[in-house]
């Protein structure tokens, strides 16, 4: 292989007959390719990387997927899974050689419930065609990169992709609910189903962005979202790139989330002009292209805000349309840039890295200084919404000094956008055209665990190898320095003043702590955890201590942490919509701080007067607004983290998209703190609704009101919660929040709909309510939406289960149990399975959850990644199953 980091890979690989047919008798010979010619068409992606593969071989199924798999790992062959080859980082390129397994053949959809929102298919369907099946039932995969007609859901997966509308409606990860993956030593993994909610490390999360170097995905599970009633698209005309820039911001601030906000530098214009006519003014120096989609009423009155902002900024015009015909004419020319561009130069590379939208000025000014010193061309058309770069630099490819003078360029610019405090990639992925950036781009621990996290699920390394990550830029280890002295001199020393004697009233799960300690900083934090992990000290960290009796019970603790020091405000950024709270601040404290900016955390969990930033962290607690923003997982953006090794990791970061590296961020929601302890966090915020009316009816029994609310769920429009309360009268509280013309209009459409039952009454601005016992054996179940009152009639036979609440539609309860046992309880979680659901979490005596919990079978994935985070095995044991 070349070594040289300026050369394409272009050495042929040996070719080997005896491996070509063992691939040709697992498949059969017409489904193996392997002669030069054919080779060479697979030596490149989308990207400027090349890599030829020894041969590409086409399964048909999950089961060929495995004997191939088993076959390579077997003879220790590298193995590149690969869809439609329009990735734009190298990432199905085959640096190494190896076989390629091209995923064509499964490209079957398994599974579609309109009703519940869902779809499941093979990972080589189309984005496109799954849009094409849904569009009859007004339902759409959210997620369009620009490749949309063409890109591979297995593909979106490996890249977590996102595209123009990500603004509003989130990346990949935010959209899919389940995975079927091979692993590199052939095991079939099942992870997540039809249900949202999810409990435990997030394995999810870390498999969906990891491009192919932890498994080979064969099968996806999709959440859809329903198609808006009325979209507006304006072109906004600027004679400065700059004025553009400062006019994304403005619109974000003024408190509009487009669905897109797009913009196109001059060079862009000129070469869609030449090629395929948009209309673009060939004189502008850039353009924005903004959507805005949703409720009529608040488009139009969105629109015009929207329109009044950007003339603020300098805009010299700005049109707008409705008309589908229109609106399509003004996108096509965003969606033609890509090959309008590559007609330009025989070369060309395409950049994609991602800064704060505050900064995205100074980001495009430092963008043309660094393409004008090195002398090259370049246009840029991006996502400027949510802050990411797509610099296009042009180039001759029969020039080598000019092909070495873009890969330089493109280093100077990810450097820059990291100095920014952005990441070298939002959407693209790191592959391996970015691979040299991750020592830089990324922290040592980080990067560190990136790498064992790497060897812990392909510990021979044959899983699309020399991607991501470079076995010598981190250690795969960290030893924890040696310490003199007993464990509580050695806190006295970690956390001066912060330390004092355990009592009987710090019990957690039955176990007092010798000591407490009450960090001041995340310094101190990890000094912390490293003395309990050289102590062998059992340690945990905890908040208010509002969900310390869920979830499997403590083994031992000689070390409590508190996190009641930790509450500083570390950062609020209003105009890139993100907060940077330390973990001991709470959801009523944030929420003060973000609402003088007219903003909103985008989760309300229960005790919201005590509840930790940390603790829900740890928990993944959310609230009725999960079925409006999501899961929490949805809006945390960044991770500050402590280890038990004395080390701090940044995970994450402050940028809407960020797929340097594996997501440790969300993998850590829903952990129970058992793998890293979290300092501070970074949200992603909300503005605060100008008006907020919730929609309150009764009926006789839960059942009756579940009914109803799904009946709500599949009518009405964007709703915020619809959360059904008690076991008999049970109340429906449907909530809007928007503008007010939006937010009346909407709830005189649920009257209508509910026609007069339950007595419903219409009330403005309704403050949530904590409706969550303080007492009783609570389990939380978790389904697939609109299979809410099936989870509770089976909870009502099992357990004699009473509704506390149901999040309708986002397929989240909590009941209370009146009879509970490890095996009634592992009864409803297999039934709950025939529903596409589980049991996320369970609040008892420790005996019982004890007992529960070791009903179910350890995973030893997560059991690995506890090794992976905390090799001493301290931190919160006995919780991590």
């Amino acid at each position: 292989m070349a070594t040289d980091r300026f050369a394409p890979y272009s050495e042929p690989t040996p070719r080997d007959d005896a491996l070509i047919d063992q691939l040709a008798a697992i498949t059969s010979p017409h489904r193996v390719l392997s002669s030069d010619i054919e080779l060479e068409s697979y030596a490149y992606d989308a990207s400027m990387e090349r890599g030829r593969p020894v041969a590409v071989v086409f399964p048909e199924s999950t089961d060929e997927v495995v004997a191939l798999t088993h076959l390579c790992y077997r003879l220790r062959v590298p193995l590149i899974p690969r869809g439609s080859g329009t990735n734009l980082s190298g990432g199905t390129t085959a640096p190494h050689g190896g076989v390629i397994c091209h995923l064509s053949r499964m490209d079957e959809v398994l599974a579609y419930s309109p009703c519940q929102r869902r779809a499941t298919v093979e990972a080589f369907v189309y984005n496109n065609r799954v849009n094409e099946l849904a569009l009859a039932d007004r339902l759409h995969f959210a997620p369009d990169p620009s490749s949309y007609k063409v890109s591979t859901l297995g593909g979106n997966v490996a890249e977590n992709s996102g595209g123009p509308h990500a603004l509003k409606y989130g990346v990949t990860s935010q959209h899919v609910v389940g995975l079927e993956f091979v692993m590199p030593d052939a095991r079939v993994v099942r992870l997540g189903g039809p249900a949202q909610e999810r409990s435990g490390p997030d394995l999810l999360s870390l498999l969906i962005g990891s491009e192919g170097t932890l498994g080979t995905v064969t099968e996806v599970s999709l959440k859809l979202t329903p198609v808006t009633e009325h979209s507006i698209t304006l072109l906004a005309i600027f004679d400065d790139e700059r004025d553009a820039g400062r006019a994304v911001s403005a619109v974000i601030a003024s408190g509009i989330i487009p669905s897109t906000l797009e913009l196109m530098d001059r060079e862009t214009i000129a070469a869609v002009e030449r090629v395929l006519p948009a209309g673009y003014p060939p004189d502008a120096d850039a353009v924005l292209l903004i959507e805005i989609d949703g409720v009529r009423e608040a488009v139009l009155a969105e629109a015009h805000t929207a329109e009044e902002e950007c003339r603020r900024c300098g805009a010299r015009s700005v049109q707008s349309t409705s008309d589908a015909a229109e609106r399509d004419k003004l996108w096509h020319g965003r969606r033609a840039s890509y090959a309008a561009l590559a007609r330009s130069a025989t070369g060309m590379m395409v950049c994609d890295a991602v800064v704060p939208r505050d900064v995205l000025p100074e980001a495009l000014d430092r963008i043309r200084e660094i393409v004008d010193r090195h002398g090259i061309p370049m246009a840029n058309t991006f996502h400027a919404g949510d802050g990411n770069v797509h610099p296009k630099l042009l180039f001759d490819a029969d020039v080598p000094d000019e092909f070495r003078a873009v890969l330089q360029a493109s280093t100077e610019i990810m450097r820059m956008c990291v100095e920014l405090g952005g990441a070298i990639s939002g959407e693209h992925g790191v592959g391996t055209e970015k691979i040299h950036a991750m020592p830089w781009s990324l922290d040592r621990p980080t990067l560190r665990l990136n790498r064992a996290t790497k060897l812990l699920f392909d510990p021979t390394e044959l899983s699309n190898p020399g991607k991501i990550l470079l076995a010598l830029d981190a250690p795969a280890s960290a030893p924890v320095a040696p310490a003199a002295g007993d464990l509580a001199s050695l806190l006295d020393r970690a956390c001066p003043d912060g330390v004092r004697p355990g009592t009987d009233d710090d019990a957690v799960d039955g176990h007092s702590p010798a000591h407490v300690c009450a960090p001041a900083s995340a310094t101190q934090l990890a000094e912390v955890l490293a003395v309990s992990a050289v102590c062998g000290a059992p340690v945990a960290v905890m908040g208010a201590r509002t969900a310390d009796s869920w979830g499997p019970p403590l083994r031992g603790l000689a070390v409590l942490v508190t996190t009641e020091r930790l509450r500083e405000v570390h950062e609020f950024r209003p105009q890139n919509l993100t907060a940077t709270f330390g973990a001991g601040c709470t959801w009523e404290s944030m929420q003060k701080v973000v609402a003088e900016a007219d903003l909103s955390l985008r989760f309300s969990p229960p005790h919201r007067e005590r509840a930790t930033l940390g603790g829900l962290i740890a928990t993944a607690a959310t609230g009725p607004t999960r079925l409006g923003y999501g899961p929490l997982r949805d809006s945390v953006l960044g991770i500050g983290a402590a280890l038990t090794t004395g080390e701090r990791a940044a995970f994450g970061g402050r940028v809407m998209k960020n797929v340097a590296g594996y997501d440790f961020t969300h993998l850590l929601i829903g952990a129970r703190g058992t793998l890293a302890a979290t300092s501070d966090a970074t949200l992603r915020l909300a503005p605060r609704p100008a008006s907020r009316v919730t929609l309150r009816a009764t009926f006789g029994t839960a059942a009756e009101a579940i009914d109803v609310a799904a009946e709500l769920f599949a009518a009405v429009l964007e709703p915020l919660e619809l959360r059904v309360s008690g076991p008999g009268p049970a109340r429906v509280d449907l909530t809007f929040a928007g503008l007010p013309a939006a937010t009346r209009r909407l709830a005189a459409d649920a009257m209508a709909v509910l026609g007069g039952r339950g007595s419903a009454d219409l009330i403005e601005d309704a403050a949530p309510e904590d409706a969550y016992p303080w007492t009783g054996t609570l389990v939380e179940l978790a389904v697939a939406p609109t299979l809410e009152g099936s989870a509770l009639a089976l909870a009502g036979e099992h357990l004699g289960a009473r509704l506390v609440h149901a999040d309708v539609g986002a397929g989240y309860l909590l009941v209370e149990a009146q009879q509970a046992t490890a095996a009634l309880l592992e009864a409803l979680h297999s039934d709950l399975n025939a529903l596409g659901g589980w049991i996320l979490d369970l609040r008892a005596d420790p005996g019982l959850r004890a007992a529960y919990y070791a009903t179910r079978p350890s995973d030893p994935l997560i059991r690995g990644l506890g090794g992976v985070f905390d090799p001493a095995g301290v931190l919160a044991p006995g919780r991590l199953v």
